[in-house]
């Protein structure tokens, strides 16, 4: 039979084994735990993926997206449409604050390594948001690769850049920010790889960068560019390919549709108010369409312009100033145009 103090004293050790056998547990727990957060991924580009950058004329940081292969967009059947949901308000305030000042395009090169080798894709911005850019010309394989030197490089060096920083939420797997001055090896920024004239350090026919306004947060007006695929070819003069068209609205949201654009109806400006009695004639402008233009009328502008009431019937736009009248003998009146 065990002396009491001896049974005691066993009785003690198993409780501190399984103690720190529990312990043990916690901590590798932890320590599991907390190399999950330190391994998250940092920004990682595939050679010959759609890359989408952007910048702003502050010239503080650049933005880098992943944007798939160029499947996802020589595949979508003609009137899909797709959002970049990789840019989001939060990255765009982020690197830029805002969305004015900013400059961005989509491209992608694929080198010999592809079974369709020297093939460029490349955005041209729109000057008339409602019509298509000329097309890009495809040229020599030796002249796109040069090109593809350069734009190829970019979301590679961008993920070099990536590497020496932490993973984070502006550092992850399909999206990067980083500043725009840096110049290491093999770490060059977009800006410096589009080079000061913007057309790939000269290698380009010309600049592919869409820009937004300095107000084009409160303007109201999305911008285009046309998405072209340039395959190479020994025929000079031959066109690119059109594939489709990003749109980035004034919040920053960044989609691609395939295929064509529908016509944009250009938003109606009041031009003149006359006043005759109590008939207000509100003049406005039209595009020709079968577009419907309607009086909105309000006595106080606290009121929000959804709540308006209309005034009047509407009437199809013919390209010409028209107007609708208002007989009303409150004053003051405020007077908008709501075009559909």
């Amino acid at each position: 039979m065990l002396n009491p103090a001896v049974a005691i004293r066993l009785t003690a050790m198993k409780f501190i084994q399984k103690l720190s056998l529990s312990l043990f547990r916690k901590f590798l727990f932890a320590g599991l735990l907390a190399c999950g957060v330190t391994s998250q991924a940092q920004f990682s580009f595939t050679n010959g993926d759609v890359c989408i950058a952007l910048r702003s004329s502050a010239g503080i940081n650049d933005v880098y997206i992943d944007a798939g292969p160029t499947t996802v967009f020589t595949s979508l059947p003609t009137g899909n449409k797709i959002t970049i949901s990789t840019l989001t308000g939060a990255v765009l305030k982020y690197a830029f604050s805002d969305t004015n000042n900013l400059s961005w395009s989509a491209f992608a090169y694929h080198d010999p390594s592809f079974s369709d080798p020297y093939t460029l894709w490349m955005t041209r911005a729109r000057t008339t948001v409602g019509t298509q850019s000329t097309p890009w010309q495809a040229r020599s394989t030796s002249s796109q690769s040069q090109v593809g030197g350069y734009a190829g490089a970019v979301g590679i060096q961008a993920a070099n850049l990536a590497s020496t920083i932490s993973a984070g939420t502006y550092n992850n797997g399909p999206l990067f920010v980083g500043s725009e001055s840096s110049s290491q090896a093999n770490q060059k920024s977009y800006k410096l790889l589009l080079g000061n004239v913007l057309n790939w350090m000269g290698t380009f026919q010309g600049n592919p960068e869409q820009s937004t306004t300095n107000n084009f947060t409160t303007g109201g007006q999305v911008v285009r560019a046309d998405f072209y695929q340039l395959t190479a070819t020994t025929s000079p003069g031959v066109a690119g390919t059109y594939l489709g068209y990003f749109e980035m609205n004034t919040n920053g949201v960044l989609t691609y549709t395939s295929g064509p654009s529908p016509s944009v109806l250009t938003a109606p400006t009041i031009v003149n108010i006359t006043r005759s009695g109590s008939t207000n004639t509100i003049y406005f402008t039209t595009v020709t369409g079968s577009y419907s233009y309607s009086l909105l009328a309000t006595n106080t502008l606290k009121a929000s312009l959804s709540t308006w009431p209309q005034v009047g019937s509407s009437i199809t736009g013919n390209g010409l100033t028209n107007s609708i009248q208002d007989i009303n003998t409150n004053s003051p009146r405020f007077y908008s145009i709501k075009a559909q």
